[in-house]
């Protein structure tokens, strides 16, 4: 993504103002900002797809906006990938309301106007925040300046910047989840900290840290709250019930993988100059409904339990985004709420950060029955292109996920895709993909492969899920080796894939590499997570097959 642009003021952080109020040595915290972040897109350079909105918005006013973002930003594989508009939409997204609908601008003298759809509009609202003025907490790593140190911003640092915002001032902050050069930000509104002291009576503590920011892993017209959850552990030092400033250190996994830094926009400053933010505000605030089309959402707002675009359970309502949505707490948005089920009855779905993914993944026991297999009984050697598909019976009512791990630890959703209903019945056979949908298509690398099928009793929300697109066709796997694809092959079932930051990236991999090649994941390298205590009602399968020449 995109770097924070170096008009973010650095200031100082009064840390000391709060470590008085610290409680004692074994507890939780926690904290949710008033406002909740909406999820956007973050309009990568490279693709060029920030074109069309700014596009519609010069036929609207006249201006050449489109023009420079081309000439300033030109899509093309000479832009880094990761470069976008993630600080744009993270900025907008705690500043703006959210575009709910579709709507049709007025334009002088009755001309015909262009449908703005919610993607157009978020557009608009990134590309006018990519510039903002803003407050920065902690020093970026990679930029040349300051301490140049992996391991900051230091976790008390970072709890006491929480406490702060979100949870004494209900404000919602930005954050750069990746410490390396890269710079993904995610607008960060509910947090939770438990620790316990290490009983050896000189002050030193164990804690974990959830953070819960919106997801960009969306369509541009997505609609409401993904929620993307992150899971840290650290240790700490107190000393008369108060944190000792510095002794923060990240642990486990955490150790390289934690955020790098964090920053609060305040005022909107577009980079386009052809672009006004009152010009933008004004279309998007003061225009009417199309008559016609219908808002152009890739998800609908709906209850928290039902089935979305995500391919999972939806997100819980974003608390205040429509009529009558009741507030969440922050143990809601992490999946710790007392109640399991919302006002109509169904189940708050669970979200999972990767590494707990990565637990639930390496995990074989089950709390009750679950049988998967291959529809070719017995198969286990493969070549690429060649189908199948899997067939089961769960003991228990549940959510069906089947993932698909490949040698190298690159990890896929085969299963459901979005908007599928992925509930199966008690002692009810299921089919993957379902019946009469075609067969699952083989790709490589070659090597060993592992399908994980999983069945919870509350549905889930898998952070990092690319909500966009399913992944490439059989047909073009096969051209990537060399191979060429055949015009008879029929249409393959598509898994959806994963987007991670790059630290974040490699450790899922190296961990997922393991589990492929039998080697097993200990408590520890797994930050001693209990997907059990996580997922009451857990089960778990797995089927594992040979690709080769």
């Amino acid at each position: 993504m995109k770097p924070a642009r170096s008009t973010l003021l650095a200031v100082t952080f009064a840390l000391g103002l709060l470590v008085g109020s610290a409680p004692a040595q074994t507890g939780s915290d926690e904290g949710v900002s008033r406002h909740t972040p909406w999820s956007g897109y973050w309009w990568p350079i490279a693709k060029g797809e920030l074109l069309v909105p700014l596009g519609k918005y010069d036929v609207l006013t006249g201006r050449r906006a489109a023009w420079w973002e081309l000439e300033n930003h030109p899509p093309g594989p000479q832009a880094s990938p990761w470069h976008g508009y993630c600080h744009g939409w993270a900025a907008a997204s705690v500043l703006e309301r959210e575009p709910q609908q579709a709507r049709r601008a007025r334009r002088a003298g009755g001309a015909p106007s262009p449908i703005l759809d919610v993607g157009d509009q978020k557009g608009w609202y990134a590309a006018c925040h990519a510039y903002d003025s803003a407050n920065q907490y902690g020093d970026r790593y990679g930029d040349g300046e300051g301490s140049e140190d992996m391991q900051d911003m230091a976790p008390d640092m970072l709890w006491q910047l929480l406490r702060l915002f979100i949870r004494e001032h209900r404000l919602p902050i930005v954050m750069d989840m990746d410490p390396g050069p890269e710079v993904w930000n995610y607008p960060v509104f509910a947090y939770r900290v438990d620790y316990q002291s290490l009983g050896r009576g000189d002050g030193w503590c164990n804690g974990q840290l959830q953070l819960c920011a919106a997801d960009d892993a969306v369509p541009p017209g997505y609609v409401g709250t993904m929620p993307h959850l992150q899971t840290y552990t650290f240790v700490f030092r107190m000393r008369d019930g108060a944190i000792v400033l510095g002794s923060g250190r990240w642990t486990g996994q955490s150790h390289g993988n934690h955020p790098d830094f964090a920053w609060y926009p305040h005022v909107a400053i577009p980079e386009n100059p052809e672009l006004a933010y009152d010009a933008v505000k004004s279309l998007i605030q003061g225009v009417s409904r199309p008559g016609n089309p219908a808002p152009s959402r890739t998800s609908t707002p709906v209850p928290a339990a039902r089935p979305s675009a995500a391919g999972s359970a939806a997100a819980p309502p974003a608390p205040g985004s429509r009529p009558g949505a009741t507030a969440l707490s922050a143990a809601d948005w992490l999946g710790q709420g007392r109640e399991t089920v919302d006002q109509a009855g169904q189940p708050l779905p669970r979200p999972l950060s990767p590494l707990q993914l990565v637990a639930a993944i390496a995990n074989r026991t089950s709390q009750f029955g679950l049988d998967a297999y291959l529809e070719q009984f017995g198969k286990s050697r493969f070549q690429i292109g060649e189908r199948t598909a899997l067939r089961g019976t769960s003991d228990r009512a549940g959510y069906l996920y089947v993932l698909h791990v490949a040698p190298t630890g690159a990890l896929e959703l085969v299963y459901p895709p979005p908007g599928a209903d992925n509930r199966v019945a008690s002692k009810g056979t299921f089919r993957v993909p379902p019946a009469g949908q075609g067969d699952y298509g083989i790709r490589g690398p070659f090597g060993n492969h592992r399908f994980k099928v999983l069945v919870t009793e509350r549905p889930l929300i898998l952070t990092g899920l690319d909500r966009r697109a399913p992944l490439e066709a059989v047909g073009q796997a096969r051209g990537d080796l060399g191979l060429q694809p055949s015009a008879e092959t029929p249409p393959t079932w598509q898994g959806y894939g994963f987007r991670f930051f790059p630290s974040q990236e490699r450790q899922i991999k190296s961990l997922l590499q393991d589990y492929v090649q039998g080697r097993t994941l200990t408590p520890e390298r797994l930050d001693q997570i209990d997907i059990h205590r996580l997922l009451p009602g857990f089960a778990q399968d797995e089927v594992t097959f040979y690709v080769g020449p």
